[in-house]
């Protein structure tokens, strides 16, 4: 406090102080003793002047250490809800931390080691309680057990406070003492399981060379925005390569967003127009900060006979992180390796749209016969959650509502979503990766948007959330939808996958081809009532409707 108090009253005297300014904010961050929670900021602080004075050296060795103390300030012991709002006081962070590395010289791959390791720090943790453990059980039996019962007591429904063992009349300190002291023994046990041969990296960040076989299915493009500089960061099996972009705003069109981003990528990439052979290449995109609300897949010219737009070069998918890319392919290969059976669970919820219900019939209709499929008409939350648990695919028609607040209070609108809503927290409280859960189709509105400004790099939305209960595939929107056309992308989507099986490239293909089919609806419906209209309309469609719809996943 002393130290902040200090800085405060530099402040208040301008920049003729800054180097004072600094004197006090590298005390108080270099002061061991302190709370990660007071050094962070400290920190951040000591790191932007020196910045600012182009000490970038100085400032990345102090970013570097932040960002890996993220992790100690949002633990496992803690509930979600109490982790969104520490990680609220450190937003980009590891995106400063990553544009200071560059200005020091360090490598791409260094500077992409911290944006992955000071993003999505609630999702790493949750993926940590329930990663693959197989080789370790086959190797190391003991530890394996010891990990699976840490795991499963700390992975409690909402992260919250109440845990199997503990009696319900004992107060919530006694409670967040016993999630400390699980947590505690769980970093023992890990720390152990490093210690064995071959299994040193343990729950670790990719390294390089993982990183470089992640794209063995096509290019990862890395896209990072700050103060200090913009960078597209180009995964490909041979090398990770840097390539600096111009400062862009996040509220310009798709046509600068294709000038300033998307065509120096696709242009660097080799992507320069769509192949002969109608052959698309794959691009995987993960956004970082505000740019994760950009619809990069849709950037471009859309004039009728224009190949200057993302969508007619190459197929777009996401990912929150190049872990979470390698972890969503990893068990989507499980399922095809192991000829799961498919079975659907298709839910509508009547009037919410109103199309809900047709279009789930749509759906049945196109599935194949041989496909188990359960209708759920305006079911309740204990309902869908039972269903979701056996099934492969789990489609939902209905209305979605995002928390600008809470995040984690986002939720789907059944039947009894006033009083059990199933929220982003109901949906990551499932473990479904031993489970066959391979396909969940979120028809409904702003299923991928985080409203919350400060909590932009947790990518905290009903999408993720069905990636972080299990599913590899998940395809959702953007932004408000219209109910007939969902329905219309829904339909070209199973379409496509009853088409060319239930692969990982058909359901991206799928959500592809749904936006090239809207596109040209929405623009001759646009020429069909005449040339007053505005010339987006007419020439490129309507891009609310048909850029809405996007893919995560393998």
């Amino acid at each position: 406090m002393i130290f902040e108090n200090l800085l405060r009253c530099y402040r208040k005297l301008g920049n003729d102080t800054i180097d004072d300014q600094i004197e006090v904010s590298l005390q108080g961050w270099n002061c061991q003793n302190s709370p990660p929670s007071t050094r962070i900021p400290l920190g951040s602080v000591a790191a932007g002047l020196l910045n600012f004075k182009s000490r970038w050296g100085e400032a990345s060795e102090i970013l570097e250490t932040a960002v890996s103390l993220l992790p100690s300030v949002s633990p496992r012991a803690l509930k979600s809800s109490d982790q969104q709002n520490v990680l609220r006081k450190f937003p980009g962070l590891a995106s400063l931390a990553a544009a200071t590395a560059l200005n020091a010289g360090k490598s791409p791959a260094d500077a992409l080691n911290l944006l992955e390791s000071g993003r999505g720090v609630m999702a790493a943790l949750l993926f940590e309680t329930r990663a693959e453990i197989a080789d370790l059980t086959s190797s190391h039996a003991g530890l394996a057990n010891q990990f699976i019962s840490l795991r499963n007591e700390l992975d409690t429904p909402s992260g919250a406070t109440s845990l199997s063992s503990v009696d319900k009349d004992i107060p919530m300190e006694m409670h967040a003492k016993q999630r400390r002291d699980l947590d505690a023994q769980f970093n023992t046990v890990i720390r152990e399981i490093r210690s064995k041969p071959g299994f040193e990296t343990f729950l670790i960040r990719p390294k390089a060379e993982s990183l470089l076989a992640a794209a063995s299915s096509g290019p990862i493009v890395i896209l990072n925005a700050n103060s200090r500089r913009c960078d597209a960061f180009i995964i490909d099996t041979h090398s990770i390569q840097l390539l600096p972009l111009p400062q862009f705003e996040v509220s310009e069109s798709l046509e600068n967003l294709w000038d300033v981003m998307a065509c120096p990528v696709l242009d660097k990439l080799g992507f320069l127009e769509p192949p002969r052979d109608g052959d698309l290449p794959h691009v995987w995109w993960i956004l970082t900060g505000s740019l994760s609300r950009l619809p990069i897949h849709a950037a471009g010219y859309h004039q009728e006979g224009s190949f200057d737009t993302v969508m007619d070069r190459v197929i777009s998918s996401y990912s929150t992180s190049v872990k979470a890319l390698m972890q969503s392919r990893q068990k989507s290969a499980r399922i095809t390796r192991g000829n799961v059976s498919h079975k659907a669970c298709l839910v509508s919820m009547g009037t919410t749209p109103s199309n809900g219900q047709e279009e789930v019939q749509i759906l049945a209709s196109l599935l194949s016969p041989s496909i188990p499929t359960t209708l759920l008409d305006k079911p309740e939350k204990e309902e869908v959650l039972h269903q979701i648990e056996t099934c492969t695919t789990f489609h939902f028609a209905g209305h979605g509502i995002t928390n600008p607040l809470d995040p984690s209070k986002s939720c789907l609108l059944l039947n009894d979503w006033v009083s059990d809503p199933l929220s982003f927290e109901s949906l990551t409280s499932l473990n479904l990766f031993e489970r066959p859960a391979w396909l969940a189709y979120l028809s409904a509105c702003s299923t991928g948007e985080n409203q919350a400004e400060r909590l932009q790099d947790e990518s905290i939305h009903l999408m993720s959330a069905c990636q972080l209960a299990g599913f590899p595939h998940v395809v959702g929107s953007l932004w408000k939808i219209d109910d007939k056309c969902s329905a219309e992308a829904a339909a070209e989507v199973y379409r496509t996958i009853q088409e060319r099986g239930w692969t990982d490239e058909s359901v991206a293909l799928g959500v592809h081809n749904a936006a090239r089919l809207l596109r040209s609806k929405t623009r001759e419906e646009g020429q069909d009532r005449g040339r007053g209209l505005d010339y987006a309309v007419r020439d490129e469609g309507n891009p609310s409707i048909w850029a809405a719809y996007i893919h995560v996943g393998p």
